[in-house]
């Protein structure tokens, strides 16, 4: 026994249960793979350069109890290879892993690169999105059943919402379309399915930025109204810019604001009235000011998918931000200022 290999036990743990239930590729790669990276990073196969780096991604996927994108990604191109070589050919359980694994580790690594130049370019989410959100589509409606147990009420939507965005992307390569037809299958109550969804999405789901899913939340309801209904929906009581200030904090991620326009709304979501109906006009004057609403406003019309609202707004001819700087500018603050000067409430 003194002579047998530091990962044999490994081995042997739970391989007759794992041997009996069949996996799918998802729950393989959220439940197994780490472990036999680790078996393999124990075995120190390889060159010397290879046995290193896989021994320590081994170690990391012990750690973080699931395969890190960036982790694994910054293998050698040829020790990705080798590990992959050898989970197919490890002992016992290389039989089972499930044939597609090396080429989705391959495909992950490839997105991944697309989405580290596209953040070392524009960075702007739009790019990043594109880079990886056609591929993590892909890769989703071929699991969707195996990844998250939809609702029977969604399942159906899901599907037919995923082929859309894919044959968006294969008919015309453009970004607005893929983004557009996100929304355009998905009715209110299955866009946090869709969100569960990807996010559960073994290593792909990894890629996405964590932005998005506030975007999508946000600019899905909204999608495919247009007219009063859509303005009412925004400005009404209730509507998009009253709940606003109750994630002001991920809105900041996503537009980037100057530090003293985050400091206002980092004040703003913690103010008493943050969220409650008719409250936005008083928090936007009062709390943010002209100039930081006029910041972040400006930024958020650009973001994906909130782009295609701001288009239909304009089709209704409503001007967003002109209507809400010239509501602004007749809200009274408690200092006496109103919203149009940037006088009202200071944060400390």
């Amino acid at each position: 026994g003194n002579y047998l290999p530091s990962g044999i036990p490994n081995l042997f743990d739970g391989i007759c249960a794992f041997a009996a239930n069949a996996q799918s590729w998802p729950t393989f790669a959220r439940q197994t793979l780490p472990k036999l990276f680790k078996v393999v990073g124990m075995a120190g196969t390889g060159s010397d350069v290879c046995a290193t780096q896989l021994e320590l991604f081994g170690a990391s996927c012990a750690i973080a109890g699931r395969v890190e994108v960036h982790t694994l990604c910054r293998l050698e191109s040829q020790c990705l290879s080798q590990v992959l070589v050898n989970l197919q050919e490890l002992p016992l359980w290389g039989e089972f892993v499930p044939p597609e694994t090396s080429s989705l580790v391959l495909d992950v690594c490839a997105v991944a690169e697309k989405k580290r130049e596209a953040s070392q370019g524009s960075g702007q989410l739009g790019s990043v999105l594109e880079a990886v959100l056609p591929e993590v589509v892909r890769v989703l409606a071929r699991f969707l059943k195996n990844v998250l147990r939809p609702s029977e009420v969604c399942v159906a939507e899901l599907e037919e919402s995923l082929g859309t965005m894919l044959a968006r992307w294969n008919e015309s390569g453009d970004p607005a379309d893929l983004f557009g037809a996100v929304c355009e299958s998905l009715s209110a109550h299955c866009v946090s399915e869709f969100v569960e969804s990807y996010r559960a999405l073994p290593l792909f789901g990894q890629l996405i930025p964590e932005q998005t899913d506030f975007l999508i939340e946000m600019a899905c309801p909204l999608a495919g109204q247009s007219g009063d209904k859509l303005v009412a929906s925004i400005f009404q009581q209730g509507g998009l810019l009253d709940t606003l200030p109750q994630n002001f904090l991920k809105l900041s991620a996503l537009v980037s604001p100057t530090a003293n326009c985050q400091d206002r709304l980092t004040r703003a979501q913690a103010a008493p009235d943050a969220g409650a109906p008719g409250s936005w006009e008083r928090i936007f004057a009062c709390e943010l000011g002209e100039q930081c609403v006029l910041e972040v406003m400006e930024n958020l019309l650009s973001q994906p998918l909130v782009s295609g609202v701001a288009a239909l707004l304009s089709t209704a001819d409503v001007e967003l931000i002109g209507l809400l700087t010239t509501v602004l500018a007749d809200q009274p603050c408690d200092d006496g200022s109103d919203g149009s000067g940037n006088e009202g409430s200071q944060p400390p």
